[in-house]
């Protein structure tokens, strides 16, 4: 059995920018159209998860951007922000507004002025066609792309892979290790 569609559902804070990465060229290598649901936040390294799939939707009330590094050098900025625009210019997507999401040095007349890093509301990304749409849970992403929810598997993390998340979590690690 084929899938129709592979939904991904995100909430992040954002986390380690290699993971985030390889995340990213396995939806862009997808053999199925791929669709991004922003549930709540795609902050930082969840942007290029985001922006990978074909598709883009985004819960009302829910935010996409903030995606500067840590560390905060040049370097760093740099081949980011470069990643996060060719991923966008593979899904047609504005590879100025990821740009500014990730540097504090890029101007966006009339949204993003220099110093700051870009974040956009759920209408905000659609308005500016970072988004395709805005829908209010999993269901109405499904009926936005024909799909019905009788065909849906879901699949969550184990205990292992839970576990292994807040062990990895950027914010999680230094605690358990000055622990």
């Amino acid at each position: 059995i084929q899938a129709k569609a592979i939904v991904i559902e995100i909430d992040t804070p954002g986390g380690e920018v290699q993971a985030a990465s390889k995340i990213s060229d396995a939806i862009l290598k997808a053999s199925v159209p791929t669709i991004s649901y922003v549930n709540k936040e795609a902050l930082s390294a969840g942007v290029i998860i985001t922006i990978s799939s074909k598709s883009v939707a985004m819960a009302p009330g829910s935010t996409i951007g903030a995606a500067e590094t840590r560390p905060k050098e040049e370097k760093y900025i740099s081949a980011w922000s470069k990643k996060l625009q060719t991923v966008a210019e593979v899904n047609q997507r504005d590879k100025q507004l990821v740009a500014g999401m990730a540097d504090a040095d890029v101007v966006i007349e009339g949204l993003k002025e220099k110093g700051k890093i870009l974040t956009l509301t759920a209408s905000e990304a659609v308005e500016l066609g970072l988004a395709d749409t805005v829908a209010k849970d999993i269901n109405e992403v499904l009926a936005w792309k024909g799909l019905t929810s009788n065909e849906v598997v879901t699949f969550t993390p184990n205990l292992a892979e839970r576990i292994a998340f807040m062990a990895t979590n950027p914010y999680t690690a230094p605690l358990l290790l000055t622990i």
